[in-house]
């Protein structure tokens, strides 16, 4: 049995043009040490060393550092963040994607990783 939808679909071109978001791409290179983590404590997920959470927690941060002197209070400023970062009751229109591009070197090893902690819990 077949359905109709009651209403057209839009033509593919108005809505790659309606919806169309302002995309800022970077690569990055660290150049000082980097510490990424994974849901095991004491270990670094390959695949994801750092979330994108977690950028886009330090871009808050460092937005509302920058912008705050801009307003006159701080509801003012909160309502600014509010509508670039989000709250509990808006999304934001901010989203941050981390691809890890080259995987980087380990300066620290696991196996003194785990002697170090080791050693403090006996200490």
């Amino acid at each position: 049995m077949s359905r109709s939808s009651p209403m057209a679909a839009p033509a593919l071109s108005v809505l790659n043009t309606a919806h169309r978001k302002s995309v800022i791409e970077l690569d990055v290179d660290v150049v000082t040490p980097l510490f990424g983590g994974s849901a095991t404590p004491g270990e670094t997920d390959a695949y994801h060393p750092v979330r994108a959470a977690s950028v886009r927690g330090h871009l808050r941060f460092w937005w509302r550092a920058c912008h705050a002197a801009r307003y006159a209070t701080s509801d003012a400023l909160f309502a600014a963040e509010s509508a670039l970062w989000g709250n509990t009751e808006t999304p934001s229109v901010a989203q941050v994607e981390v691809e890890t591009l080259r995987a980087g070197v380990s300066v620290f090893p696991q196996s003194a990783l785990s002697a170090a902690n080791s050693a403090s819990l006996v200490a």
